[in-house]
C-alpha cells in the first residue's frame, strides 16, 4: 500500500525505499510510522501512509469484487 501510494503521488523509487527499509525482517507498526516520519515527501502524504492500517486497507479488491460480480451476473 505504501509504495502504491508513493508511485501514485510521483515519488522516485518507491519500491526500492520501502525494499531497503523492510528487507530482512518484518517492521512493527511504530518502526513503519517512524520511516514514514523521514521520507522526503508532502505532510498530507506522511498523514495519508500513518493513516494506513491493514484492517482497513483494502486497495482495489472492493473495487475488483464488485466488477466480478456484475460480469458474472451479465453472463449468467
Amino acid at each position: 500500500a505504501y509504495q502504491t501510494y508513493l508511485r501514485i503521488q510521483g515519488y522516485i523509487q518507491p519500491y526500492e525505499i520501502c525494499k531497503e527499509f523492510s528487507r530482512g525482517y518484518n517492521p512493527t507498526l511504530s518502526q513503519i510510522h517512524n520511516f514514514i516520519n523521514t521520507l522526503k515527501i508532502k505532510d498530507q502524504d506522511k498523514q495519508y501512509l500513518l493513516n494506513l492500517k491493514p484492517e482497513t486497507y483494502l486497495g482495489y479488491a472492493e473495487s475488483l469484487a464488485q466488477k466480478s460480480i456484475q460480469h458474472f451476473n451479465q453472463i449468467k
